[in-house]
């Protein structure tokens, strides 16, 4: 089936809907729990409730779900008129907005506060219905227990139940999964129901080892899952559904199908059938009389009801399928063996989701999603040329069936997009069953019928998301070929499909079983669907996704301004539903509040052909409810191999309530669109070295400017950089940098998050345009590099960031790192702009530079350094953008909050910073420290941050009273923070003027300097010696210092706060401190002195 569970973990895009399984991220997060990994790879545990009183908890509270409160109603998606869309690109429009009949509209004015955005916000457990859908589970921290796992009875489903699905939560089993004393050692990623007593859970125990537990809540025990050897990491073959294959012995007890990932010299997987009756594993290829080991192995698919594995994929793509006679090969399928053989699962990664193969038939048959090679048959099933976004400049298509139908298989072969296929026998040629022209389809939005296996609809994600049913309502050809097909809008409309011509796939009345359980979901949908506390039209909302638990059903649904599909309970009884819930459900990966909503963003999707002719460039604009957006910021995805899709997301509502519009760009490179446009091949048409990345990106953003005039007017001719930002993650964050190298004249500046710095060889992917393509040819013909493992890629020095550094140092960039990322993102850039030694005037003035201390790529572990994340990218997008927002708009921004992020590095400039609790609470404790460890003299001399005034009384008992203002803003002096290699903390301050009562205090967890009218306040990135004073140094000119802090480099930020608050310590009990007449006798260096 097309499963909630499924289609996130297939997909390479970061959105999960997975009902059973619950990730990392929302577990930990919602337990107030965080584990990371410090430099000797040890995990930690950060738990308020564990290390006693901490100042401030470091993790994100569960998010309440119901908190905003907003009503409206949401019109449907209207398609542009053909008239209206601008030359070059077909496209689509979709608007969020109050319903017609005068209902006050309550969009909210003011920006959407970084506190309080809910996609930097965890979210409460996701819920987890048993097999049958009777029962739900849940983690929950118990005291002196640690982590147990709750069953619950899942909520009411039907007629019978309440409108908002809460019911009171009735336990009937608990058990233990993580013993407190382990808390932090071990930790949970995924959570499956086997049975309905037994569960398989995932996660880690100690550093770098993925590994499986398993709760048998009948014998009252958890028990880890044994490995076949110390080096291998466990993970899960995932089924079609998202779930892991199960199959019962002898005894009616579960056996789970794992696998094993050696990270050793070979990379080697291998599967296993894992015995809850003796646990023992065997190997999964005994008893299949297959002599092919499981080492060879690439996807299987495994009978639900026999337990047999029916077919594998192989390594290389030869498929093979069981039968009565033995193995048979039915063929190759062109995707896989284009692939390679992959190696051994990586880093967290604990799931395999099925990519290729998705079910077995009765002939002997498989179905799988595939590339067409030139020639196949034409396919039984394609969208009709409604449902298309043509770009400008295609091959118009014909009108006929047959000719209509060879269209699109000319398409899908060039672009090489997946379609849905069938391997009948050995030696045929593999049968299209359903085909798009331009978007692959995907396994997991494959809808399959769990108990006969029948193929009953395919949910496409083009432009935007599309679900066609398979096999009916379809016009036959008399090849006993289908083209065209009504998609489910026209459905949804009324339109009276043709008759259709059955055939040996499926019958008529198949396919009218999906197409009547359909037309139910739509009759049933309430008038009024509330989610998160807002409500919204239903007949606004369709299908897509499905997850079944016998008749109880969780139903993705699509809304036209969202990227997220909106779950909704619905009882199936019959083929038909009898009742669909009025209230959306808290599923992983799902929308779960009305936060977007509430933007009322306008939706347009657009599709270009690329300049070079090599394929389309799909493209998203999300702009104001109503206005021009003053700005706009281009989001570049990660990859570069993910993709944008359809609608709006937490981080774009978090733009647009700030007056930016968002342009999100499927480059080629991005998956989706077809293998042509996802390898980044050059183009074969192109006499002359093809375009790049880059170009697509430039080639939607010009036509954003000056054909769609996003900002009411064009720029071509104008002179003037537009008020555009660009910004991105990993790939993205790379692709930043080369924005600004080559196209400063249309982006004013960027935010490049964890950019790819260096790589030992650089594929073609990460070519920006022609030229560069050029020259890196030139490069390696020179060094006659044949792209071998030894040696390095001379590519490197026309792409490597560092290669080109002094060509960024007067553009406006903020580079954010992760301290525990790949070393392939971390710190050339800088060390190219601002090695240590250098003058602090050679410090870049227009670059923004920070490095988050214990953070794994994508950061987000610990929620006051998220936080910090999202209000340093604020403040620099406005001091950026502001002076050249469009006319008659204005940029909001919230004053920058310092909050005590844990930095490992940083390079900053001047600046002025609002003091959060957490830097109030220390500040406060910094002056009670310094009072005790050297007098109430010298804590006399300390500077005052918070003013005060004396007020005189009249009258005759006249007397003087003291009155304390606010801690308001305060300038904070332009900042360098690095760690040496023998782990002494390095900090650079360089004030405006020289300072008076320049004080600096040390305590274990942090660093406080302050003068008059200045503050700073820096959490230690290294635990520093107790044994060892601050050695300070004074740079020419008295405005600089350096101020040196000796410490172990094996402690790390996170451990030494651990350490500390685990103590029971609440106070600042300082370490060190510098007077001020202790610094001015300090030495006067230069700042290379100190480098050498």
């Amino acid at each position: 089936m097309a499963s909630l569970r499924a289609r996130a973990a297939a997909r390479r895009v970061p959105q999960s809907l997975r009902s059973r399984q619950l990730a990392l991220g929302g577990l930990i997060a919602a337990l107030a729990i965080v584990a990371s990994r410090d430099v000797s790879g040890v995990f930690v545990t950060l738990h308020r409730q564990l290390l006693g009183n901490a100042p401030w908890p470091l993790t994100a509270p569960p998010s309440d779900v119901g908190a905003v409160e907003s009503s409206r109603w949401l019109r449907p998606l209207v398609r542009a008129a053909a008239s209206a869309a601008p030359a070059r690109a077909t496209s689509l429009v979709a608007t969020a907005a109050a319903a017609a009949g005068g209902e006050k509209r309550n969009r909210k004015k003011a920006y959407l506060p970084t506190g309080e955005a809910t996609f930097l916000t965890a979210a409460g457990q996701p819920l987890i219905l048993s097999p049958n859908g009777l029962r739900t589970a849940r983690f929950e921290f118990a005291q002196g227990s640690g982590l147990i796992l709750n069953v619950e009875t899942a909520p009411s489903f039907g007629p019978q139940a309440m409108s908002t699905l809460v019911t009171e939560r009735d336990v009937t089993d608990t058990i233990g999964v993580v013993p407190q004393d382990k808390l932090g050692i071990r930790g949970l990623r995924d959570l499956f129901w086997l049975t309905d007593k037994c569960f398989l859970f995932t996660g880690f125990e100690g550093p770098a080892r993925n590994l499986a537990w398993i709760a048998d809540i009948a014998e009252e025990t958890s028990f880890l899952v044994s490995v076949p050897s110390a080096e291998a990491d466990t993970f899960v073959p995932l089924n079609i559904d998202g779930a892991p294959s199960v199959r019962l012995d002898a005894q009616g007890l579960p056996e789970v199908l794992l696998g094993f990932s050696n990270a050793g010299e070979k990379r080697e997987r291998s599967w296993c059938w894992y015995s809850m009756a003796d646990r023992t594993l065997v190997d999964a290829s005994v008893g299949t009389g297959s002599n092919i080991p499981t080492t060879l192995w690439r996807e299987a698919i495994v009978s639900p009801t026999s337990g047999n594995v029916e077919a594998i994929l192989l390594l290389n793509g030869t498929l093979r399928r069981h039968t009565p006679a033995g193995w048979i090969d039915l063929g190759t399928l062109r995707r896989a063996e284009s692939a390679g053989i992959p190696g051994a699962m990586s880093g967290a990664q604990t799931l395999m989701p099925r990519e290729y193969l998705i079910g077995f038939g009765p002939d002997n048959s498989v179905f799988a999603v595939d590339t067409l090679a030139p020639g196949a048959q034409l396919p039984r099933d394609t969208p009709s040329l409604a449902d298309l976004v043509i770009a400008d400049g295609c091959v118009e298509p014909p009108k006929g069936a047959a000719d209509f139908a060879a269209w699109v298989l000319k398409q899908s072969t060039q672009r090489q997009t997946a379609g849905l296929v069938r391997f009948a026998g050995a030696g045929a040629a593999p049968e299209p069953l359903f085909v798009h022209p331009f978007a692959d389809i995907l396994a997991s939005n494959v809808w399959v019928e769990p108990e006969t296996g029948r193929l009953e609809a395919v949910a496409v994600e083009d432009v935007e998301p599309r679900l066609f049913v398979l096999g009916a309502s379809r016009p036959q050809v008399t090849s006993g070929n289908s083209a065209g097909g009504d998609s489910l809008r026209s459905l949804m409309m009324g339109v009276e499909p043709p008759a259709v011509v059955e055939d040996s796939q499926q019958s008529t009345d198949e396919g009218s079983s999906i197409e009547h359980l359909l037309r139910s979901l739509q009759e049933k949908m309430p008038s009024e669907v509330v989610l998160g506390g807002a409500t919204l039209s239903g007949s606004s909302l369709e299908p897509v996704l499905v997850e079944r638990h016998g008749p109880r059903w969780l139903v993705g649904f699509r809304h036209p301004s969202l990227s997220e599909t909106i779950t909704l309970p619905a009882l199936i009884e019959d083929g038909e539903a009898v009742w669909v819930g009025a209230e959306a459900l808290v599923v992983k990966g799902s929308a779960r509040n009305s936060e977007t909503l509430e933007r009322e963003p306008r939706v347009e999707g657009h599709r270009l052909q690329a300049e070079d002719g090599s394929g389309d460039v799909t493209f998203y604009l999300v702009l104001p409810a109503v206005v021009d957006p003053a700005a706009l910021v281009v989001r570049l995805h990660g990859g570069p191999q993910d993709r944008d899709k359809w609608g709006a997301d937490g981080l774009d509502a978090w733009f647009l309530s700030r007056g930016y519009g968002v342009l999100k760009v499927n480059y080629r490179g991005s998956s989706g669109f077809g293998q042509q446009w996802s390898s980044s091949a050059p183009s074969a048409t192109s006499a002359s070295p093809s375009d790049g990345f880059l170009d697509d990106v430039v080639a939607a953003l010009r036509w954003t400017l000056d054909v769609r005039q996003v900002f009411g007017k064009s720029y071509v001719g104008d002179g003037r950089v537009p008020p555009v930002a660009v910004m991105g993650q990993d790939f993205g964050g790379f692709a930043v940098l080369q924005a600004l190298l080559h196209h400063r004249e249309l982006f004013a500046c960027g935010v490049a998050v964890a950019p790819t710095q260096a790589l030992p060889h650089w594929p073609d992917s990460h070519v920006p345009n022609a030229a560069v393509r050029a020259k890196v040819n030139a490069l390696r013909e020179a060094d006659s590099w044949t792209g071998s493992a030894d040696g390095v890629d001379p590519a490197g020095r026309a792409l490597a960031p560092a290669e080109n550094a002094e060509a960024f140092r007067g553009l406006p960039l903020l580079v954010i790192e992760y301290e525990k990322d790949e070393a392939e993102a971390r710190g050339q850039l800088l060390q190219q702009l601002a090695p240590p030694g250098c003058e602090p005037s050679d410090w870049p003035e227009m670059l923004q530079f920070v490095q988050y201390a214990g953070e794994a790529r994508g950061g987000g572990a610990i929620r006051q350094s998220l936080l910090d994340q999202y209000r340093r990218m604020d403040a620099f997008l406005y001091k950026n953008l502001a002076s050249l927002a469009c006319d008659g708009n204005q940029l909001l921004r919230e004053p920058f909050v310092d909050d005590l992020p844990f930095l490992s590095a940083a390079l900053l400039p001047k600046t002025k910073a609002k003091p959060g609790q957490n830097i109030k609470a220390v500040e406060i404790q910094f002056e009670d420290g310094l009072k005790r460890k050297r007098g109430a003299n010298a804590a006399a001399g300390l500077p005052e941050l918070v003013p005060r005034k004396v007020a005189k009384s009249s009258g005759f008992n006249a007397n003087e009273k003291i009155i304390f203002g606010k801690r308001g803003t305060l300038p904070v002096p332009a900042t360098r923070l690095a760690v040496r290699a023998d782990g002494a903390v390095e900090v650079s301050v360089v004030f405006d003027e020289v300072p008076t009562g320049l004080h600096v205090l040390l305590h274990q967890v942090w660093l406080h300097i302050r003068a008059e009218g200045v503050a700073l306040t820096l959490t230690l990135p290294r635990q520093p010696s107790k044994d060892e004073a601050i050695k300070p140094y004074r740079m020419p000119g008295g405005r600089g210092f350096v101020f040196e802090i000796p410490a172990d480099p094996n402690i790390g930020a996170i451990e030494n706060y651990q350490d500390w608050s685990g103590s029971g310590r609440t106070d600042a009990t300082l370490l060190h401190a510098l007077l001020p007449e202790e610094i001015a006798a300090a030495p006067q260096v230069l700042p290379e002195d100190l480098a050498a």
